[in-house]
């Protein structure tokens, strides 16, 4: 499956979203260990299974995928601890580009929304299976600030980006009412002062996991 075609949406920015995916699963895997043998992740558009899972295990994969869809999800990616031990991610829908990011390259945006999703499966706090006691809103402080962290460390000018999110998240917040639960501005300003002070490049992946949760449990509009 690995070598079936992508859209031709993904065509048009010049890279392989098979590719991409391959890259990225290989790189969670080296960074965590823990997902070693448990990582199942499923691209809709492709028809592609990724990570390190036996096939039962992706099966499971694309059962939760289907029950997510069937809630009536929209959300371009999702991921959960499953309560076997498996970390279990896929890129559910083909939407084209998100309203936060248009100037990005699309290979960058979707590796983007793929580390926000491993975020959720690896840091502290960033899943429901590990985050009790917190709420959505903590969970997704984390996984944002992880994602940021991850661009910091792979040479992104993250400034540009954070600026855009927190301010398009502000607004649907304050105008619209809309969209509270991803309200991750307050922790994303911080990470950004943060970054200013302090050389974050040569934290370990489980440092940066753990620097997301300390973040997100300082700084997290919400918590309960």
């Amino acid at each position: 499956m690995d070598d079936a075609p992508p859209p031709d949406e993904y065509k048009a920015d010049g890279f392989s979203l098979t590719d991409v995916f391959n890259t990225f699963a290989r790189k969670a895997v080296a960074d965590f260990p823990q997902l070693k043998g448990k990582f199942a992740f499923y691209s809709v558009p492709t028809d592609s299974s990724h990570g390190d899972a036996n096939e039962h295990d992706e099966a499971m994969m694309i059962g939760a995928l289907k029950r997510f869809i069937a809630k009536g999800n929209t959300a371009p990616a999702f991921a959960e601890v499953h309560a076997q031990g498996l970390y279990l991610m896929a890129w559910a829908q083909n939407q084209g580009r998100s309203h936060t990011r248009l100037s990005d390259p699309l290979a960058f945006e979707v590796r983007t929304v793929l580390d926000h999703e491993l975020g959720h499966l690896v840091a502290p706090g960033g899943s429901s299976a590990t985050a009790a006691g917190h709420t959505v809103n903590f969970r997704e402080c984390v996984a944002d600030a992880f994602t940021f962290i991850r661009q910091l460390q792979q040479g992104q000018d993250i400034n540009a980006s954070i600026s855009i999110t927190t301010h398009i998240t502000a607004r649907s917040m304050l105008m619209q009412g809309a969209d509270s639960e991803h309200y991750t501005a307050p922790v994303l300003t911080e990470l950004q002062r943060l970054a200013t002070t302090e050389d974050l490049k040569y934290l370990s992946p489980v440092q940066s996991a753990n620097l997301a949760y300390r973040l997100a449990l300082l700084y997290a509009p919400a918590q309960g």
